[in-house]
């Protein structure tokens, strides 16, 4: 995925969670996130930040660490089909 993706796929939670606020400027918020995404495929990171929001039901936006589970999570069931 690209850092522009990136960028896209966090203004998606930012318009998700009204509430969020990033603490440091939204570049390096995306070069940061990017660093863990970057070896997987845009469509893999939206359908995982999708499944997360669409799922949620404490409010809060996802974490990096939450994002990876649910890829690896989606990972393993098509391995396994």
């Amino acid at each position: 995925m690209t850092l522009e993706q990136m960028e896209a796929l966090l203004d998606l939670l930012e318009a998700a969670y009204p509430t969020l606020r990033f603490t440091q400027p939204k570049s390096l918020v995306a070069k940061i996130w990017h660093l863990f995404f970057k070896e997987y495929t845009f469509d893999e990171v939206a359908k995982a930040t999708k499944m997360f929001i669409s799922e949620d039901i404490s409010g809060f936006p996802p974490s990096i660490g939450q994002l990876l589970a649910v890829i690896r999570n989606n990972n393993k069931e098509v391995n396994h089909e």
